[in-house]
């Protein structure tokens, strides 16, 4: 069991009722609030079989970023085994608000070794433990390339 705790919050929400643009522009600048000028910042993004709000978080998140100095902002976009998406439906994803630093929006390549590195391994023991023993073998924890630069 793990003994970090639970990362904060932010934003209020509820099964409910929809979040309003400015509350969830507030909850992108509260949650990156401790990135510093200079930095460089790739975010993740659901591909477009997800209905989400990316359209408005990736907007506000280059407006914040850029008004805190980072020096990049880029995607990558999660699309799984999906194909990846062509660059109109990359645009139509990540919305038409003003964008500065909106640098590239790269697609996951799942299926290209050599976009990945492995962090380490799943050990077939925890495996076991986590599936009820339906699996029975390490599994290599293997992320993008991108996160490492």
């Amino acid at each position: 069991m793990s003994t970090r705790p639970a990362p904060a919050l932010a934003g209020d929400g509820a099964p409910h009722f929809d979040l309003s643009p400015d509350q969830l522009r507030a909850i992108v600048e509260e949650s990156l609030a401790r990135i510093g000028p200079g930095a460089r910042v790739l975010a993740i993004i659901p591909d477009k079989t997800r209905d989400d709000n990316t359209d408005l978080l990736f907007p506000f998140a280059a407006q914040a970023l850029a008004a805190k100095q980072a020096a990049a902002f880029d995607g990558l976009v999660a699309q799984g085994t999906h194909a990846p998406m062509t660059e109109e439906e990359k645009r139509a994803k990540i919305g038409s608000l003003p964008m500065p630093l909106l640098g590239r929006i790269f697609d996951h390549r799942w299926d290209n070794p050599e976009a990945l590195t492995t962090l380490g391994e799943l050990s077939a023991e925890r495996v076991r433990e986590i599936t009820g023993g339906l699996l029975d073998r390490a599994i290599p924890l293997r992320v993008n390339r991108l996160l490492e630069s």
